[in-house]
């Protein structure tokens, strides 16, 4: 799974279409951009998944972006690592059973 940026403090009226050309505007191309949006109210609740075309400007994208200005709010950038795979331990029978 590919390296992404999470953007916070986006504003709440943010678009996917929207932060793909704010970003774009400062340089970065994005192949991929998620806004999460609130099931209920339909808004952002300030934050979204950004993937670069070019994974090698991720840190430069990270530094140039972060304390940036948007709409009058204060971005903040952060890299999202992939999730590491979860190593389950072996099943034990319960030492509670059911009695007959």
């Amino acid at each position: 799974m590919p390296i992404r940026l999470l953007f916070s403090n986006v504003p709440v009226d943010c678009s996917d279409d929207f932060l793909k050309s704010w970003i774009e505007d400062h340089g970065y191309a994005v192949s991929n951009v998620r806004v999460i949006q609130d099931v209920i109210s339909g808004t952002s609740p300030s934050f979204a998944h950004v993937q670069l075309t070019a994974a090698s400007k991720l840190d430069e994208a990270e530094r140039r972006l972060n304390g940036q200005m948007m709409n009058g709010r204060l971005i903040r950038v952060t890299r999202v690592a992939p999730p590491q795979p979860v190593e389950h331990a072996p099943k034990t029978s319960s030492p509670h059973k059911a009695s007959a």
